[in-house]
């Protein structure tokens, strides 16, 4: 029984902290372990994405065969929690793969990977590629909506839609953003979560609100963003 309970706390524990490694000290690229947990009442992919924080295609891409909208209860999931960290990741510098919906931060010290689901651009407002600097953090940011978007929706009849959004849980910045040197685009949270892990945005990079919040206080102004394109990525261990 208490090695049952010493297994249990160490897999809660993993689960927790699912995102944040310790790097290997022989400078190696593997991160973290394949997991897995079962479906709980009311439960759909994106809830079980959000709750392992993970993106949503993340969770359907190794599960096929399950209903991503209706699974069943005590359905048995793969949670893929094992990464090869981007060649491009040095310390205090951010890295986004579009190729995988995925944020990783390398701290200061070299010592930790953070690593993130994110959303990105829509296939008709693809989010840029290239190196980049934030120039500026917003905590409760206003939403000044784009002249695109915003003559997109009034032609779709939106006629009480206003040009500025205020903070709140209508603002799909969500609490912090982080504007990029490229002004227009940001790193910002959202306020429909279930748009992480997929091409849910008009080009900007979209966070859970409590990974956008910790990624808000690891980084300052001028640290470097690094938006590649990689869907392969591969990597030795142990000699393989």
């Amino acid at each position: 029984m208490k090695g049952l309970l010493s297994l249990f706390l160490f897999l809660l524990s993993l689960q927790c902290q699912a995102l944040v490694f310790d790097l290997p000290k022989n400078g190696g690229e593997l991160v973290g372990r394949v997991q897995t947990t079962q479906i709980r009442e009311g439960e759909d992919f994106s809830d079980v994405a959000e709750r392992f924080d993970v993106g949503y295609y993340e969770i359907f891409e190794a599960n096929p065969g399950i209903d991503p909208d209706n699974p069943k209860v005590d359905t048995l999931l793969i949670i893929p929690t094992y990464y090869i960290l981007p060649r491009e990741l040095v310390e205090n510098t951010v890295v986004v793969n579009l190729a995988e919906m995925r944020l990783y931060y390398k701290s200061k010290d070299g010592s930790k990977a953070y690593i993130f689901p994110v959303g990105i651009g829509k296939e008709d407002w693809n989010t840029p590629l290239g190196t980049m600097t934030i120039v500026s953090k917003t905590e409760n940011p206003h939403w000044t909506i784009p002249d695109s978007i915003y003559k997109l929706r009034r032609a779709l009849g939106d006629s009480k839609l206003k040009k500025v959004i205020p903070p709140g849980p209508d603002n799909p910045l969500g609490k912090y953003a982080l504007r990029l040197s490229k002004h227009s685009y940001l790193i910002h949270g959202t306020n429909i979560p279930a748009g992480v892990g997929r091409r849910s945005s008009a080009g900007c990079i979209r966070m859970y609100e409590d990974d956008i919040k910790r990624l808000y206080n690891l980084v300052e102004v001028g640290t470097a963003v690094i938006i590649i394109n990689q869907p392969y990525k591969v990597c030795w261990n142990d000699g393989k």
